[in-house]
């Protein structure tokens, strides 16, 4: 097993040293070292797989240029420092190899496929702050890279965003010559940690956890961004309506895979105010084997955005300058957002977990919004699902999302979509003011 905590390659600052004294036909050593010069050598695409660790410790910066893409995909994925790819693309993902017969498949080896962001590690596909107004007409522009990218960090096992990291897509901005303000839309992140493979068959449960300590944002001046989380299980809930001394889903880092699933410590919790961070205007949940709404939990996201409003100075900060600097963090209404909120909660099994939306729940949306629960088994709602003026959809799906039919059995023709006596699907019209009357009503 200690081999398992070393990398394989390795990215560092200036050259490889690990190749110095060796002559032909001698053997190289167990680590390959990449420069991080290497992506400022007009590189704008880097795949790198390994069976083995890819780490990019602390203290090193991975800058692609803007849209460049940067992929990797090992055992284990450990990152430290720093990848910038403005407007474009991350991909981390950790791979079970046991089936490839390269790693023992016992179960206490599962934990050797985490997918790891230390404290202080950054992965940035945010767009970038332009500006002609104040460029030297003469000099050559950047190119125009003002919407967020995508970041998507795929786990075979635990995902580990450790306090003090950073995922962010947020949108930039460009100023025009003339001034005006072309507003960027923020991107997408992807986290998914399902616990596929290990010997785990479709009928046994996942065990993998989700570890949500670092931070994610996903602002902008146009559109928020997209969050999509998939874990093993998820709860969503109010912790202010929970049971004095009730804790959900204590640290289990160190726990056995047999005790997680003893004690149900497995997949990811959410309070309600998650939904409000971040910038995030659509959100997609996924627990495959079962997702829960806890009794009396309310969800409305109410998403930050930033604002130039009060900032007069903005047409004169350079281009490159971070937006949240100088613009304002505010909670617009819904008719100044550039588009409603969304959200979709879905499971992922024909074999185990509902969907469980609880007694006394709240699921709200913005006007015009959408909310979308998707269930191969038992969908249960028991509260209320509100998009006024917009749609609500309750499904079982006849197909995978591969195209291939669900088989029916009796287990299946068992489970329904039930709908409690006190719940209630509200997506009747709703008055809705322009965004000049309500910037007027505003300002008083």
């Amino acid at each position: 097993a200690a081999a398992y905590n070393a990398a394989q390659i390795r990215f560092i600052n200036g050259r490889s040293t690990v190749a110095d004294g060796l002559n032909a036909g001698d053997a190289a050593g167990p680590v390959l070292e990449l420069s991080a010069s290497l992506l400022d050598a007009g590189f704008s695409r880097f795949d790198i797989q390994s069976d083995g660790r890819i780490d990019v410790p602390g203290g090193v910066n991975l800058s692609l240029a803007p849209g460049g893409e940067f992929k990797a995909s090992a055992r284990q994925v450990v990152v430290g420092g720093d990848i910038f790819a403005p407007s474009g693309a991350i991909a981390l993902t950790t791979r079970d190899m046991s089936a490839a017969g390269l790693f023992p498949q016992e179960a206490q080896y599962a934990h050797y496929s985490t997918l790891i962001l230390e404290t202080g590690a950054c992965l940035s596909a945010a767009g970038q702050w332009i500006n002609d107004f104040t460029a030297n007409s003469n000099g050559p522009l950047p190119p125009k890279a003002v919407n967020g990218g995508s970041v998507t960090l795929t786990s075979a096992y635990d995902l580990d965003m450790r306090a003090g990291s950073n995922v962010d897509v947020s949108g930039g901005a460009y100023v025009k010559g003339d001034g005006k303000v072309e507003n960027g839309n923020a991107g997408s992140v992807k986290l998914s940690a399902t616990a596929s493979g290990f010997g785990i068959d479709n009928l046994a449960q996942r065990d993998a956890r989700l570890f949500l300590d670092g931070a994610l944002s996903g602002y902008a001046l146009g559109k928020g961004g997209k969050l999509e989380v998939d874990s093993s299980q998820i709860a969503l809930f109010d912790p202010s309506k929970l049971p004095p001394g009730r804790v959900f889903f204590p640290d289990p880092r160190t726990m056995s895979r047999d005790d997680r699933l003893r004690t149900g410590l497995v997949g990811a919790a959410f309070t309600n105010d998650f939904l409000n961070q971040g910038g995030f205007y659509e959100f997609k949940f996924t627990g495959y084997d079962g997702l829960t709404v806890v009794d009396g939990t309310t969800i409305a996201p109410r998403p930050l955005s930033w604002a130039l409003d009060g900032a007069s100075t903005y047409r004169y900060q350079p281009g490159g300058t971070s937006i949240a600097s100088f613009a304002q963090t505010v909670n617009l209404s819904p008719e100044l957002r550039s588009a409603p909120t969304r959200l979709t909660l879905k499971t992922g099994s024909v074999d185990n977990g509902n969907l469980h939306v609880g007694a006394n729940t709240h699921l709200l949306v913005d006007p015009l919004g959408s909310i979308e629960l998707e269930s191969y088994r038992q969908l249960t709602v028991l509260g209320t699902l509100e998009a006024r003026g917009g749609s609500i959809r309750l499904a079982r799906p006849a197909r995978f999302d591969n195209g291939d039919p669900v088989a029916y059995g009796d287990a299946r023709q068992s489970q329904s979509i039930y709908l409690g006596s006190d719940s209630r699907l509200l997506a009747n019209g709703a008055t809705r003011l322009d965004a000049a009357t309500r910037s007027y009503l505003e300002a008083g």
